[in-house]
């Protein structure tokens, strides 16, 4: 993080919206598995964030494709409101990945355990 922090730096970061406490959060909650990112805390990005700003934090982490899950996420323009809807048109057409699971986190190595502010990813 810090290197992407330094590039990037503090006011063109991905992380600027959010709030010092929130970043804070969000950084301490990033677990890592050797597939990539498994788990981290949502309800900080979804509650300061809209879906455009939390695309641009988990796209860092190529995890961009989770967006919809945030559905408590504020909706302020119609690409907020897309990338929410998003989910529902990828279901209809099968590529939807339900590999991915909200108010769990990784425990354990393909193990996910119930957290109702984490997200277990794939990568676990």
């Amino acid at each position: 993080m810090e290197k992407y922090l330094a590039a990037f730096g503090d006011a063109n970061s991905a992380f600027a919206p959010l709030s010092t406490e929130a970043q804070s959060t969000f950084f301490q909650s990033l677990k890592f598995s050797e597939k990539g990112l498994s788990s981290f805390t949502y309800r900080v990005l979804e509650s300061e964030l809209t879906p455009t700003q939390i695309y641009k934090v988990l796209s860092i982490f190529g995890m961009q494709h989770l967006t919809s899950k945030f559905r408590l996420a504020r909706i302020v323009t119609a690409t907020d409101a897309g990338l929410i809807q998003a989910r529902d048109q990828a279901k209809t057409h099968r590529e939807y990945d339900e590999t991915d699971y909200p108010d769990y986190a990784c425990t354990a190595r393909a193990t996910c355990g119930r957290s109702l502010q984490d997200i277990c990813t794939g990568n676990c």
